[in-house]
């Protein structure tokens, strides 16, 4: 991966600490009207993906055994 994606992800998880700690405790677990996810669950699950797309930058991997662009035009509509 380029570094330039590295730095872009870095930068966007900076963004996303920013936003988050502007919340007051109170308002980081308020259930939305009409129900969703909360908050901080949001926040949660966006760490969990960076944690995931790190590792799979940096962890053991091993190649997928497809064509890895597949599903490209599939994505893209």
């Amino acid at each position: 991966m380029s570094q330039e994606l590295l730095q872009e992800l870095k930068s966007v998880t900076s963004d996303l600490v920013e936003v988050l700690s502007s919340f007051s405790n109170e308002d980081f677990n308020v259930i939305p009207t009409g129900g969703g996810w909360t908050v901080g669950q949001i926040g949660n699950h966006l760490f969990k993906s960076d944690y995931l797309i790190l590792e799979s930058i940096y962890g053991e991997s091993a190649p997928a055994g497809r064509n890895p662009r597949k599903y490209v035009e599939h994505i893209r509509k």
